[in-house]
């Protein structure tokens, strides 16, 4: 049996998007074959219908909270929450935990615990849905960030047409990337850097930096969040496989995000069918799971 490393989906109820349930997530694991996962938080937890937002953004200004509804964030219920959820998971063994960090609700010490206690493999950073972008995180972050050494994989974004624009497109993917290189700091750049070819092209030259390939269909349909825009017969997976190194491509879901079109919630079976017709077999092995295991040190 092939091994199928999914690198990136959540869990939890997400505020605006909804639920990502563990157990739908492992019936869609078991159906398209994935033997190992790195799950983390979705970034727009509510719990108890409670949503707990973290920051509000107005007039380019972000103003921060510890507290909404009663929550706090410094008591880092994301990650708690998630720990858990994972423990209902039948076989542990298999799942990953990925912390979501905070440069400003993080403290430098949690991030040693995180390393220390749960020997994680990665940190997820997601900008847009905490109010900050790579330009705010301060040198001693960067330096404890550099010191623990694992990679950050790191929510990219554009937004040409929505209000929240501003703090979306202040995440792109090609600052991000830039801020990886400029701090020689592992990343793991999602949502196939929203096909931004300035990226496709640091990737391939620098060894600390991987592309996601997830959610390859909502992607393409979203075309109003992308820099490059493709035509009636582009898909994200031939545009990676014909620009980005087959070594630096990496297999995640995205899950719930990963939708069979990029409107209704109606989970995407056939990605990794996708995969198989795109690259040839020596490629699939290294998409699916080759660059991920050498990536993480799996």
């Amino acid at each position: 049996m092939r091994e199928i490393i999914d690198c990136h989906s959540h869990i939890g109820t997400d505020w605006l998007w909804g639920p990502c349930d563990l157990e739908e997530y492992l019936k869609l694991a078991e159906k398209l074959s994935i033997t190992e996962s790195m799950l983390m938080i979705a970034p727009g937890l509510r719990i108890n219908g409670k949503r707990i937002q973290i920051y509000e953004y107005k007039d380019n200004h972000t103003k921060y909270t510890s507290e909404f509804s009663g929550l706090n964030v410094k008591s880092y219920i994301f990650n708690n929450y998630l720990l858990r959820e994972l423990k209902k998971v039948p076989e542990p063994e298999k799942i990953h935990f990925i912390p979501i960090i905070h440069p400003f609700f993080n403290d430098i010490d949690y991030l040693y615990f995180l390393k220390e206690r749960y020997d994680v493999k990665a940190f997820k950073v997601h900008g847009t849905a905490m109010g900050f972008h790579p330009g705010m995180i301060n040198k001693d972050y960067i330096k404890a960030l550099k010191k623990i050494d694992i990679p950050i994989i790191v929510h990219t974004d554009i937004n040409k047409t929505l209000p929240r624009d501003a703090i979306q497109n202040m995440n792109n993917p090609y600052d991000w990337t830039m801020f990886f290189i400029d701090n020689e700091i592992k990343g793991y750049i999602t949502h196939a850097a929203r096909l931004d070819f300035r990226c496709f092209d640091l990737i391939n030259k620098n060894d600390n930096l991987v592309i996601g390939i997830a959610p390859d269909l909502m992607i393409i349909y979203n075309k109003h969040r992308l820099m490059y825009q493709p035509n009636d017969t582009d898909t994200v997976l031939s545009i990676l496989s014909d620009n980005v190194d087959h070594s630096k491509i990496m297999f995640d879901v995205d899950f719930s995000w990963n939708v069979n079109n990029g409107q209704e919630k109606i989970m995407d079976y056939n990605q990794v069918d996708r995969i198989d017709n795109v690259f040839n077999e020596e490629d699939r092995e290294k998409v699916l799971s080759k660059n991920a295991r050498r990536f993480f040190n799996l």
